[in-house]
């Protein structure tokens, strides 16, 4: 009696990558790059019509309050929503911008899409009410200040000698 398998054998593939030894050398990295670089050749999966992107923020801290600073160039003031909720500043906004130049023989179209969404947990003592942001040359900054409790004191204690 002849038993025969139910699962179909794999043809042995003579590709160094099918082997593993050269797929170590290739890291996904790679692929990645070949996704970001060539989306329309169809190297990976398809381009989102919206990426998203996250805007360097710089966070600091003084006596008197935090400031918080996000670069985003390309953005006007109307694209962009700043709000504060339960300790947590909330950085949010949209980028569409399309610029097109005509040359004789020639026409150049740059488009630019994306959207993000930047959190940041702040501590409870800041006084909500005096919250600031102005926005000027693709630079937002938040002023937060701080409670007048949360203000460190310094107090100058005198020595006795005994």
């Amino acid at each position: 009696m002849t038993f025969h398998s139910l699962i179909p054998r794999r043809s042995v593939s003579r590709s160094p990558l099918a082997r593993g030894s050269l797929r170590a050398f290739w890291p996904l990295e790679f692929d990645r790059l070949f996704d970001e670089t060539f989306p329309s050749f169809g190297f990976g999966a398809p381009a989102q019509e919206v990426p998203s992107f996250s805007p360097r923020v710089d966070v600091t801290e003084t006596d008197e309050a935090y400031t918080v600073k996000a670069d985003l160039p390309g953005l006007e003031e109307k694209d962009i929503q700043v709000s504060l909720e339960e300790g947590v500043l909330s950085i949010q906004g949209k980028l569409d911008s399309e610029k097109e130049e005509n040359k004789p023989g020639v026409r150049y179209v740059e488009r630019a899409h994306g959207s993000f969404h930047r959190a940041i947990e702040l501590p409870a003592e800041i006084d909500s009410a005096k919250v600031t942001a102005s926005y000027r040359q693709g630079v937002l900054t938040v002023t937060l200040p701080k409670l007048p409790e949360a203000k460190p004191e310094v107090r100058t204690i005198p020595i006795t000698t005994s």
